[in-house]
């Protein structure tokens, strides 16, 4: 069956939202929806105890990106998709 995904543009506020989720607990959510063990609370956490891919190593749908304090998830590689939480701001 094909899957339709659909978006919407939300119109700049002026002020940030107070309510949501951060990227790492984005990341936490889709371990545990998806049935993965993932046990890291923080991006610090994160950063500190998984595994750094090696020079030439393929990503993989499913992996992880940190950097300066953020991650992101590869959803789909042909299609050069990533799912992250950012703020409005961002």
């Amino acid at each position: 069956p094909s899957l339709e995904v659909g978006f919407f543009e939300r119109k700049r506020l002026n002020a940030g939202s107070i309510y949501g989720i951060d990227c790492s607990g984005l990341v936490a959510r889709a371990a545990v929806i998806a049935g993965i063990p993932y046990f890291f609370k923080n991006t610090y956490t994160l950063a500190q105890e998984l595994r750094r891919i090696k020079h030439g190593e393929q990503l993989e749908e499913g992996d992880l990106i940190y950097f300066g304090g953020h991650v992101i998830i590869i959803a789909d590689i042909a299609r050069n998709t990533l799912i992250e939480a950012r703020s409005y701001d961002h």
